[in-house]
């Protein structure tokens, strides 16, 4: 009976040992795939990765000529603007003599005139 129990149990090792390359087989087809999936995947977004900056490359370039466009005007409109205000002040400058000017003059008036309206 041990000779039967021991042919029994050499074909019960001799089919875990099929398993167990049946297994092993698949193991490595799926580790191949595996690779060759990440292999696909690294060259995509190796593509996308190279092909990003390329793609909005001409729209960053015409939202910055149009930004170096819009400090130019923008700094034409500040120039206008600072002789604006130069020419104001001096305006101002010139009405605040004249006001100064009319005072002096209505005081000599005054004076000759001997009337005084303060």
């Amino acid at each position: 009976m041990e000779t039967g129990n021991l042919k029994q149990n050499i074909v019960n090792l001799e089919g875990v040992i099929g398993d167990v390359h049946r297994n092993l087989r698949e193991s490595k087809n799926l580790a191949e795939s595996t690779r060759a999936e990440v292999v696909g995947m690294e060259s995509n977004v190796g593509l996308l990765t190279n092909d990003t900056p390329k793609a909005f490359f001409p729209q960053i370039n015409e939202m910055f000529k149009d930004l170096q466009q819009e400090i130019r005007r923008q700094n034409d409109v500040n120039e206008f603007m600072l002789k604006q205000i130069t020419e104001l002040r001096k305006e101002d400058s010139v009405i605040r003599q004249k006001i100064v000017d009319s005072e002096t003059k209505s005081r000599i008036l005054e004076d000759a005139v001997g009337v005084s309206y303060r």
